[in-house]
């Protein structure tokens, strides 16, 4: 898997032409961003606001994904078991079929986080896990929108604007 991106005019031309219908044209198009935070107390009222009109990101730490990498937890190191990967791909899993179901045929983009502090390797290996145990096995697959290397998931760095990104 070679580098990929979420091309930025993509997602432009997909708001526009799921979030506007045709009697809208020639309005202004109004966007609302909400960041759902993933808190599971509140799981149960997300699907309140799911709509086939949206245009949905799916944003998860990809460190999450590769058994044995450290990450860091309330300022805290930890080391990635299968447990932690096993939630992560319920998280995700959760989040495709929720808006699969509720806000059926509306694009999804799917963004793994912390590309920088991950090897080319450990990226390959964190999406053939993702691959395997959800995106292949979940009907919300025909919802996600490929990159512009056709992959269902993007990896992004997590570095400070004018900081060189880490490969």
């Amino acid at each position: 898997m070679s580098h990929s991106t979420v091309n930025q005019n993509k997602v432009a031309k997909l708001t526009e032409e799921y979030v506007r219908d045709e009697t809208e044209k020639d309005q202004a198009l109004v966007l609302s961003t909400w960041d759902y935070g993933g808190q599971k107390m509140l799981f149960s009222l997300h699907h309140m606001f799911l709509t086939p009109k949206g245009v949905y990101v799916v944003v998860f730490n990809a460190q999450e994904l590769v058994v044995g990498q450290t990450i860091i937890v309330d300022d805290n190191p930890e080391e990635v078991n299968e447990d932690v990967q096993n939630r992560c791909l319920e998280y995700i899993r959760l989040w495709c079929d929720s808006i699969y179901l509720f806000a059926h045929g509306a694009p999804v983009v799917l963004v793994g986080t912390h590309k920088d502090k991950l090897t080319e390797s450990q990226i390959k290996q964190a999406y053939s896990v993702l691959s395997e145990r959800v995106l292949f096995k979940s009907p919300s697959v025909q919802s996600l929108e490929k990159t512009t290397n056709g992959d269902l998931c993007s990896f992004v760095s997590n570095v400070t604007s004018g900081s060189p990104p880490v490969h």
